[in-house]
């Protein structure tokens, strides 16, 4: 039996693939928060 690729299922997989991609990239948003948030709260140099 060939296995039939519907439109379901290819929306299906690439929605998950949007969203992984979006986790990562809020991830990374965080990160780049966090080290702002040590810069400021880190002593200031003179």
């Amino acid at each position: 039996m060939t296995q039939v690729f519907t439109p379901d299922k290819a929306s299906m997989e690439l929605a998950e693939r949007l969203n992984k991609t979006a986790k990562e990239c809020s991830r990374e948003e965080e990160t780049m928060e966090n080290a702002m948030d040590m810069d400021l709260n880190s002593p200031a140099k003179e």
